[in-house]
């Protein structure tokens, strides 16, 4: 017996502790409706996170892809602005053309005329 009274104090509050713990580990697990609602909220947690990796590999993806087209277009447009005459040749022409026509009213190739061209009847 001779045991000192604060020791034996600190071996209680010790115990005290590891009993609680103990109890609150045997609530748990006796506590069905808590564990299978955890491992549902785990389990939930699992697939939104691998939902959201594949969102967002496709959408990587899709960003490529677009960026892709997005260049083609580019490409195409400028091959469509280079092969598109310029105003000033576009006025040119115009006025060839004009020129052309007032030289030839008729609008018959020259030298032919409608009568020219069609066989007699």
């Amino acid at each position: 017996m001779g045991q000192d009274p604060s020791e034996i104090r600190r071996e209680i509050e010790e115990t005290r502790e590891r009993m609680g713990d103990t109890v609150e580990a045997l609530a748990y697990k006796a506590d069905v409706k808590s564990r299978a609602k955890d491992s549902v909220n785990e389990k939930v947690d699992t697939v939104k996170s691998k939902v959201t990796g594949a969102k967002d590999s496709l959408l990587g993806t899709v960003s490529d892809k677009a960026g892709s087209v997005s260049d083609s277009v580019s490409g195409a447009a400028g091959s469509v602005s280079d092969a598109t005459p310029s105003a000033h040749d576009v006025k040119r022409a115009a006025r060839r053309g004009k020129g052309v026509a007032q030289e030839n009213p008729s609008g018959w190739p020259s030298g032919r005329s409608p009568s020219a061209s069609s066989p007699a009847c």
